[in-house]
């Protein structure tokens, strides 16, 4: 798998819950909730990976980035 190639991954994981409903109001749809291994006390939310999706989350991204939310870089994961 070419690690540069960012659709080889078929499960994002979206760390943020306001992301996670982001894009389900969007239509993509929550696959599964899961615990974070590095934050017991936080969940994991698992999309199936698409163009569409990434293409959301970096709109989301860059509308947290211009309201000043400095960890909107740090949303999501792709595994």
């Amino acid at each position: 798998m070419d690690k540069t190639n960012r659709f080889d991954f078929k499960i994002y994981v979206a760390r943020s819950m306001r992301m996670s409903g982001y894009l389900m109001q969007r239509g993509f749809r929550l696959r599964s909730i899961g615990p974070c291994f590095d934050m017991p006390n936080k969940d994991v939310y698992y999309f199936k990976n698409s163009p569409e999706l990434l293409e959301a989350v970096k709109d989301y991204k860059e509308t947290k980035m211009k309201e000043g939310n400095k960890n909107a870089k740090l949303s999501g994961i792709q595994c």
